[in-house]
């Protein structure tokens, strides 16, 4: 490791996951059952984070916003902005990057807690 590299550790509390092929991918985060779209949204990060980065995963980015950003699952919600914040920052087009911003903006207002 160079002075700069700080190895990527991918916490979720649950058993390690493997990531598989986007095309394995499209059908968990279509799926009505947030216990399964949260399963995908994971293996998702878990490859972006991997060796090839998210150019494995970059066609999945219409499909997660589409699929995942609707679902009411705190659960969801939360792999959903850990995605989108790593997305917002190696995102190469400008409308990419504002798409993945205004979702985080959106999802953070829905994720932070109420005052009653």
């Amino acid at each position: 490791m160079s002075g700069g590299d700080f190895p990527t550790v991918l916490i979720s509390g649950y058993e390690a996951v493997h990531p598989a092929p986007p095309t394995n991918l499209l059908p968990l985060l279509q799926s009505p059952d947030a216990a399964v779209k949260a399963d995908g949204l994971r293996q998702v990060i878990a490859a972006a984070v991997g060796a090839d980065g998210y150019a494995s995963v970059a066609s999945l980015f219409i499909p997660i916003v589409r699929y995942c950003l609707p679902c009411a699952d705190h659960h969801v919600q939360k792999l959903l902005l850990i995605y989108l914040a790593r997305r917002e920052i190696k995102a190469q087009a400008p409308p990419e990057r504002l798409a993945a911003r205004l979702a985080s903006a959106f999802l953070r207002h829905s994720v932070e807690p109420r005052s009653s």
